[in-house]
């Protein structure tokens, strides 16, 4: 009889963009922390494996199910880290564990393809980089998933604190998501002051390109595709 194989998966790695430039290490750490811990909340359902720091101040890794939720997941932890931002490295391939349910306890080839798609992250200057088997079709549709996500970036990266407070609101990063009437009563300035920031924060051409990438993502298929269930 022949073994069973691994469980195919996406594996994430991350870490901090310009992290050497942190000057307060231990609120930076715990604002990490934070965000990871939400997102572990917000992504339960998708995630394989949860996000876990694995070294330093920033670093961590998981392991998606499918690869659909990917860019939803760094955008909510961009947002909850702004003005700080990660970058994602992410491989398609064998996920082997020696036990836990952390990350941290796994490798394979996922994990060799993530940290090589983290390299060339940080190499190419983007926030968002894949990597799949060799041979895969799919080189196109990465190229412009890539591309659509630094576009995202560059747009964001121009958010004031201000702003990027009122889209956290809008997106429900600190619980259900709430009307501009609710946003400018919570804040104490008008509703024309809170609409006037979401415009500028070009919202709802965000939305749209997040959902055309989630879509993207949604259209990559690896040719060896195998069933896993979630880690108990």
């Amino acid at each position: 009889m022949n073994p069973i194989s691994p469980p195919h998966r996406y594996a994430i790695v991350g870490d901090m963009v310009r992290s050497r430039s942190v000057r307060d290490y231990a609120a930076a750490r715990r604002q990490v922390v934070r965000a990871l811990s939400r997102a572990n909340r917000r992504f339960a359902k998708s995630l394989w494996a949860p996000l876990q720091l694995t070294k330093g101040l920033d670093e961590f890794s998981g392991v998606a199910q499918q690869p659909a939720i990917i860019f939803d997941l760094l955008a909510d932890l961009n947002l909850a880290m702004h003005p700080r931002s990660f970058r994602l490295g992410v491989g398609w391939g064998e996920v082997i564990a020696f036990g836990g349910k952390g990350a941290g306890a796994m490798e394979g080839s996922a994990f060799h393809r993530a940290a090589e798609a983290q390299i060339r992250a940080r190499r190419e200057h983007l926030p968002l980089a894949l990597e799949l088997e060799e041979g895969n079709p799919s080189g196109a549709l990465v190229a412009a998933i890539e591309a659509a996500v630094a576009l995202d970036a560059a747009i964001r990266a121009d958010w004031t604190p201000a702003i990027a407070a009122v889209v956290g609101e809008m997106a429900g990063s600190r619980g259900r998501p709430r009307t501009q009437a609710e946003i400018g009563r919570k804040s104490r300035r008008s509703q024309q002051a809170i609409s006037q920031l979401v415009i500028r924060s070009r919202w709802r051409e965000l939305a749209r390109g997040q959902a055309a990438v989630r879509n993207l993502l949604g259209a990559i298929r690896p040719a060896a595709e195998s069933s896993a269930t979630p880690l108990p």
